[in-house]
């Protein structure tokens, strides 16, 4: 079963083109990583998909529902969940403190993952999948 797929998705920055015509599909029961240079579009594409920010064209489909234009809430309900780049969270609590906290309080359940400090997470929580973004 196709758990996340994204058909020609497009985003772009003034002349940049950080996204260009993306098909990405993530199947049930995967483990995916995304790996690129620098520039390559990768944090791009997270944010595309966790809804922060919006694709000049193209189309997201979760679980065969298209979710291109539903909000960030909308998609946290439906188990969209990414964290962000931030190593420091709370200077009194360790690494894995933080990221057991993070886990547990943003997905509202485990989430199998590895959390490398300068990695973007992206979890569909439902199924408790995740797949890793090298930054």
């Amino acid at each position: 079963m196709t758990l996340l797929k994204t058909v020609n998705l497009r985003k772009q920055f003034g002349e940049t083109r950080a996204c260009d015509g993306v098909n990405f599909v993530v199947n049930q029961g995967e483990f995916l990583s995304l790996v690129g240079s620098n520039g390559a579009g990768k944090t791009t594409l997270v944010n595309l998909i966790s809804a922060h920010l919006q694709p000049d064209s193209g189309q997201i489909l979760f679980e065969d529902r298209d979710i291109t234009f539903a909000t960030v809430t909308d998609r946290i309900k439906a188990g969209i969940v990414r964290s962000f780049q931030i190593v420091n969270l709370f200077d009194g609590l360790s690494f894995s403190t933080m990221s057991r906290c993070r886990s547990s309080r943003v997905t509202a359940r485990p989430c199998r993952w590895r959390p490398w400090p300068t990695t973007t997470m992206m979890c569909v929580a439902r199924q408790s999948k995740c797949w890793a973004s090298s930054a």
